[in-house]
């Protein structure tokens, strides 16, 4: 910008502003900067936001999964448990078959063995 007085030539061609145009301009030229800063700030609040709730719904939808992770695991572990319940269940029960059962020959056997004595 170059302030040039009444009747003097200007050093170059172009658009010849008054100072209370120059003016205007500066202030409208200010005021863009500050709706400019305004609308970036807008933005970046209304990202904020969306990442916010991206973030809340992924951590909702992660405890979700945990927990329903949780529960099946814990299933599983009931089931787990019934299972070697009913197989000692059964071991023991076959265990006390056998026993009952070698018991029952020995009683046999003693009985045989008595009454073969008895009979010579």
């Amino acid at each position: 910008m170059s302030p040039l007085k009444k009747s003097q030539k200007a050093p170059f061609t172009g658009v010849l502003v008054s100072p209370s145009g120059v003016a205007k301009l500066v202030t409208e030229l200010e005021s863009r900067k500050e709706q400019v800063q305004v609308e970036v700030n807008r933005a970046r609040e209304q990202e904020k936001a969306t990442c916010n709730l991206q973030l809340a719904n992924d951590r909702a939808r992660a405890e979700y999964v945990s927990s329903v992770a949780a529960a099946q695991l814990s299933s599983k572990d009931a089931e787990l448990a019934a299972a070697n319940a009913a197989a000692m269940s059964d071991k023991s029960t076959q265990a006390l078959k056998i026993a009952l059962a070698a018991a029952v020959g020995l009683i046999v056997g003693s009985g045989i063995a008595t009454l073969l004595l008895v009979l010579q």
